[in-house]
């Protein structure tokens, strides 16, 4: 099967999620992601992409431990076939770590985290909102941790970022800023300033 049919087949798929279609979306993706295996091989980055295609949807009807599965094993194409610095790796990590930090794995998403973090910061732009993102997610792991200062600077520096590309009333900026309360709330509770200090 040639490489652009399994790419629109793919993007069937897509569009069955996004017209609330979960079950034609898995089927679609699994179907691909055979396709791409016979036709491509099991190391090929397009064999990720169906592999993170379907953590996705595992992840969204919550069968967690299918998508880590999944994603993990994206993972470990994407980084054989790309290397560890190149950013669809970052892609792939900032959801690994979602679903660590979900089941309170949070020494264990924040190394994730971190990489993930580099990365982006690497080739993107440090106005980026996926970067303030990822900085946001990896100060609610810190948070989680106790870590409040680092939590706090990391969370600060995404707000800051959000409400300047995306304007203060913007979902994301208003989930940051719950989360940075969130923060402050903690650290109060665990005895430390809640200013940031």
């Amino acid at each position: 099967t040639h490489p652009d049919v399994l790419n629109v087949t793919h993007n069937l798929g897509v569009l069955r999620w996004y017209q609330g279609d979960s079950a034609a979306a898995e089927r679609i993706y699994r179907e691909t992601l055979a396709l791409r295996r016979q036709s491509l091989g099991e190391q090929h980055p397009d064999v990720a992409r169906s592999l993170e295609a379907l953590a996705f949807v595992y992840g969204a009807t919550g069968r967690d431990a299918e998508a880590e599965d999944h994603y993990r094993k994206a993972l470990g194409i994407l980084r054989s076939a790309l290397g560890d610095e190149h950013p669809r790796v970052a892609s792939v990590l900032v959801p690994v770590a979602h679903l660590l930090s979900d089941r309170g794995d949070y020494d264990e998403a924040e190394p994730l985290l971190r990489q993930a973090l580099a990365i982006q910061s690497a080739v993107m732009d440090s106005s980026s909102t996926v970067v303030a993102n990822t900085r946001l997610h990896l100060g609610q792991c810190l948070g989680k941790l106790g870590r409040f200062a680092e939590a706090d600077s990391l969370m600060a520096a995404s707000l800051s970022v959000l409400a300047d590309q995306l304007g203060p009333a913007h979902a994301q900026t208003r989930r940051a800023e719950r989360a940075r309360a969130e923060l402050q709330t903690a650290r109060q509770r665990a005895g430390g300033p809640a200013d940031g200090s």
